[in-house]
């Protein structure tokens, strides 16, 4: 039978928490491009809405500065997705 010291333990345990620490981070950071990709196509919906409730307000100033933020979104979520 093999017997570990208890410093060669804490070794091994502190390995096993990187190796593990690791997968996750890189598990996380391959899923960043597609996640990013899943929420701005996700956003659809949300966008048809906010054009009817652009064109349901009756205050003119108040859609105007509305629409120009609505174009710089539009611009933000064509360059996080350009094939979209």
């Amino acid at each position: 039978m093999i017997t570990i010291k208890p410093r060669e333990e804490k070794i091994l345990l502190t390995m096993r928490i990187t190796r593990t620490a690791l997968v996750y981070i890189l598990t996380l950071l391959s899923l960043g491009c597609s996640l990013n990709r899943m929420v701005v196509r996700s956003t659809q919906g949300i966008l048809e809405n906010s054009l009817r409730a652009l064109y349901e307000e009756e205050d003119i100033p108040l859609a105007e500065i509305a629409a120009a933020s609505d174009l710089k979104l539009l611009e933000g979520l064509i360059k996080a997705d350009p094939e979209n």
